[in-house]
């Protein structure tokens, strides 16, 4: 009997540890579950579960989120404009035709300066090229083509885009391909998007250039 009460604290106490220590996995579960994405090289999350969030609670998650990679230099890139070679014994020559052209306007992010324009060799060879470019950080940035002239509103921006990639990086100029059935009459303006996020960063309204005709 002695033995027995003995082992009576011994015992609680094992239960408290086990407790402890189901807590703390349920709490790594719970936290694994939220925080789901895989972590970008700032060691921040590029996803949030927001399920189970209130709009305010959601919003401000966002804004903290968004606010600390603001915080954090993006990558400089440098693309040059692609070159097409001429004929055998010539100086090679650029063929690329300009078909749109706008300039970046900010949305969510603080900063957002560019030139974006559009250049086809023919209808099926045809890239985005964006200049003079700095960008405010953020996760997840995606470059979209889309019809949708209110494209600071992310709902409405949903239904009808077309995805050219992850941006490359926030400062510097670089290219982006235009999927070859991609029919350009249908889009008209270019959107910097944060997927993680649903957050329309910066837009631009494209308009003709050159030759309307040759618009593909």
């Amino acid at each position: 009997m002695g033995f027995c009460r003995d082992m009576i604290p011994i015992m609680k106490k094992s239960v408290y540890v086990i407790s402890g220590l189901a807590i703390l996995v349920l709490v790594a579960y719970v936290a694994t579950v939220v925080f789901d994405a895989p972590k970008n090289d700032t060691g921040m999350s590029e996803s949030v579960n927001f399920e189970n969030m209130s709009e305010e609670e959601m919003l401000r998650a966002r804004d903290r989120i968004l606010g600390e990679y603001a915080s954090v230099p993006g990558n400089v890139v440098f693309e040059e404009m692609p070159s097409v070679i001429g004929e055998p014994g010539k100086v090679d020559e650029l063929f690329f035709t300009k078909l749109l052209e706008g300039y970046l306007e900010a949305r969510y992010a603080t900063k957002a300066n560019g030139l974006v324009e559009v250049f086809a060799l023919n209808p099926k060879n045809r890239f985005v090229r964006i200049t003079d470019f700095r960008l405010t950080n953020g996760p997840d940035l995606r470059i979209l083509l889309t019809s949708k002239k209110n494209s600071a509103n992310a709902d409405y921006l949903e239904s009808d885009f077309v995805d050219l990639g992850k941006l490359k990086g926030t400062t510097g100029p670089q290219n982006y391909i235009i999927p070859g059935n991609v029919n350009l009459n249908d889009y008209d303006t270019l959107v910097i998007y944060s997927l993680a996020f649903k957050t329309v960063f910066a837009i631009a309204d494209l308009s003709m250039s050159d030759n309307p005709s040759e618009r593909y």
